[in-house]
């Protein structure tokens, strides 16, 4: 009397604490021969075994790559965060600045002529646009 039913498998540690279960079983009939199905069975088990094996590889690598993304943006947020609060306190003394020059009758404009004193305010008042700055954030972080 033959089997009716041939099967393989095997588990496998994949490392960090996991493991891999690999069975396959085959229904055969009185004209199989009973050693090809095994092999086969064997052959396709490994095989799924090395798919399986891979893609946790590449899960565990995608989550590293997540977290690792999530510290640049956390970083990159909070960078940017900071540079524009220096360019707030740059432009406060700035502003105090040409209010003190004023105050003693010095023109900014007529005594230095080399300073764009509307263009430098307004690249530092654009960055302190709170709207403008979380656009530009949200934008990093895409």
């Amino acid at each position: 009397m033959k089997p009716k039913t041939i099967g393989y498998g095997f588990t496998k540690n994949t490392g960090n604490y996991e493991n891999v279960k690999v069975y396959l079983e085959y229904e055969i009939d009185e004209t199989d021969d009973i050693k090809d199905v095994f092999d086969k069975a064997e052959s396709q088990a490994l095989r799924l075994f090395d798919d399986e094996a891979e893609i946790k590889s590449k899960s565990r690598e995608l989550n590293r790559l997540s977290r690792e993304l999530a510290s640049l943006k956390s970083t990159t947020r909070l960078t940017v965060e900071q540079g524009i609060e220096g360019l707030s306190l740059i432009y406060a003394r700035w502003q105090a600045a040409v209010e003190l020059l004023e105050k003693h009758g010095i023109s900014v404009e007529e005594e230095f002529p080399q300073f764009n004193v509307d263009g430098l305010p307004e690249i530092i008042r654009s960055a302190l646009d709170k709207d403008a700055k979380e656009e530009e954030l949200d934008d990093i972080h895409e």
